[in-house]
């Protein structure tokens, strides 16, 4: 389904801060290698490195 569900609670408001403000650089979208402002973005890296590392356990499926 596509879908990722979270906990709206305490515990969590670093990583769904961090994910609200993610945002890519707009002066390099149009090139070859866009790139992520790189501040604070480490629950979204996190968060990435799970799905990457569990793309078979969790039924991943990317656009490749």
């Amino acid at each position: 389904q596509g879908r990722f569900y979270y906990l709206d609670n305490d515990s969590n408001q670093i990583f769904i801060e961090e994910h609200r403000k993610y945002q890519w650089d707009e002066k390099t979208l149009q090139s070859d290698d866009p790139k992520v402002i790189k501040i604070d973005d480490h629950t979204v890296d996190s968060f990435k490195y799970l799905c990457i590392d569990n793309e078979v356990a969790f039924g991943l499926k990317w656009g490749r």
